[in-house]
């Protein structure tokens, strides 16, 4: 079985794609948000950020993985269900 799928070539639009055209309804859960804390010397400020911006692609990361995990079951369950129409 092939599906031919015409989007950018990353996840998101790929998720989006699959939201779209899905015969089983899904929906992903949004991740939380940190809160910033304010800190009196510029190098704790400095250090704050970069460990900011490091958490949110830290977090970026685990929502493609988890994007791409949902995909891959969703994938199967479309695949499951049209072997059981044939």
């Amino acid at each position: 079985m092939q599906i031919t799928v015409d989007v950018d070539r990353t996840v998101v639009a790929f998720y989006k794609f699959l939201k779209k055209h899905a015969s089983i309804p899904f929906q992903l859960q949004k991740p939380t948000t940190t809160s910033k804390t304010d800190d009196s010397g510029s190098s704790d400020i400095k250090e704050s950020q970069s460990s900011i911006t490091n958490a949110k692609d830290e977090l970026w990361e685990l929502k493609e993985t988890f994007i791409y995990e949902e995909v891959q079951q969703m994938i199967r369950v479309e695949w499951l269900a049209a072997q059981q129409r044939k």
